[in-house]
């Protein structure tokens, strides 16, 4: 036996065993050679395996098995882990690298988690704040989303997926954003290789779909109602008849929605407080090949005024990018666009579940169903990422001190 693997055995696991079971070349982030391990708990034994996709060229190489496992009505598996998807946002936006972990057992595929690695260690915020400290090597598990068999716990999974990740990259800290809070995933667990914090834990909202427009409006109350009837009616009226909603789906149109993004994504909140860009014309003709793309632009006078970037995929409408001209603020754009939109979604290929996102808003709590509390899962996968987790933790408790004196603005 190795010296590596008696210190593997010397160290345990809480569920029973991590053991060795072959070894791999690894290029990259590797430290030494990379091996694939086994998982056994008192349920199950779960086999793990790490490969690095570091250039577009080797994603073909892993997409057949990838694409089997979503084909099969049994898996649960979210927009942001298509690997369509992981592609055109790795290879079009960052030039970012790709850990995909897969986890199976008696050979068959149980999941499949990607992860995303930014091309230079950052240092990652906690609220409106980023922390005072080193630059980590951070892998980010987008949106919380990997495919999953129904009947497997996804926390349990990722636990797994993390001791694999431990011994497999020279990585600090893997961070899974909007990660679902219930008892199997708690705010604070203790792990051998040391604490998992939820961070940032919000009330976010999503809507299920009743039948039709008419039965979800008598859903909202009737304030709710007479409020969106009423900001519709006073907008149009200001514009005199001049204003339009359009949605965006086809390839061909993806030039268009791009130029009205660049016209209104610098002049709203998100763009001028550094939450990241518009998506670029590459990747939205990407998703549109694939019939993904569902964005909707408020315009008066073929000008932009509000926008939502949104992608519906298998049977879910992600709310991702919503914006607006605040110069227009006193007249509710965003409401009358989401008011706009919603109608539009019961009446064209309605999907089963509109996700709102991240994040608590109030429009999201009036407009949606279905309350979900989320949070920012922090793993360490070394003593950086230990660091980065304990001072995250300590930043965090002070934001939630002084919050109510000084409230940061969320939306």
């Amino acid at each position: 036996m190795h010296a590596a693997d008696k210190e593997i055995f010397s160290r345990g696991a809480p569920n029973g065993l991590l053991a060795p079971l072959q070894e791999n070349p690894f290029a990259g982030y590797a430290v030494g050679k990379v091996k694939t391990w086994h998982w056994l708990s008192a349920q199950s034994a779960l086999k793990y395996s790490l490969d690095l996709v570091c250039t577009p060229a080797e994603f073909p190489q892993h997409t057949p098995d990838w694409q089997a496992l979503l084909a099969d009505p049994g898996v649960d598996a979210g927009f942001f882990c298509d690997p369509v998807v992981v592609w055109g946002l790795t290879c079009f936006e960052e030039n970012e690298k790709v850990a995909l972990v897969r986890c199976r057992q008696d050979g068959d595929t149980v999941a499949l988690i990607p992860f995303r690695i930014p091309p230079q260690p950052v240092t990652p915020r906690v609220g409106p704040w980023r922390m005072p400290a080193p630059p980590g090597r951070i892998l980010w598990l987008c949106d919380a989303q990997f495919a999953i068999r129904r009947g497997w716990t996804r926390y349990t999974v990722l636990e797994g997926a993390w001791y694999q990740l431990c011994r497999g990259l020279t990585a600090d800290l893997l961070i899974a954003e909007n990660f679902p809070v219930n008892p199997v995933s708690p705010r604070q667990t203790h792990h051998i290789f040391g604490r998992v914090h939820m961070h940032d834990v919000q009330r976010t909202f999503l809507l299920d779909l009743p039948d039709n427009w008419e039965t979800y409006l008598a859903s909202l109350s009737a304030n709710t109602r007479s409020t969106l009837r009423r900001k519709f009616a006073r907008l149009k009226k200001k514009t005199a008849d001049t204003l339009i909603c359009r949605r965006f789906r086809e390839v061909g149109e993806m030039e268009e929605l791009a130029r009205y993004l660049a016209d209104l994504w610098p002049k709203t909140w998100q763009g001028q407080s550094g939450k990241g860009p518009a998506p670029s014309l590459p990747v939205l003709k990407h998703f549109a090949q694939h019939g993904w793309v569902r964005s909707y632009v408020l315009l008066v006078k073929e000008q932009p005024i509000a926008c939502v970037v949104g992608y519906q995929y298998r049977g879910t409408y992600y709310y991702e990018s919503p914006g607006y001209d605040p110069a227009w603020r006193e007249h509710s754009p965003g409401i009358v666009l989401n008011y706009l939109l919603l109608e539009d979604l019961f009446v064209v290929d309605p999907p089963r579940v509109v996700d709102f996102g991240f994040g608590y808003n109030q429009y999201k709590e009036t407009l949606g169903n279905r309350p979900e509390d989320r949070g920012f899962l922090w793993m360490p996968l070394s003593s950086k990422g230990r660091i980065l987790a304990a001072g995250g933790y300590v930043l965090e408790r002070l934001y939630s001190m002084i919050r109510p004196i000084v409230r940061a603005p969320r939306r």
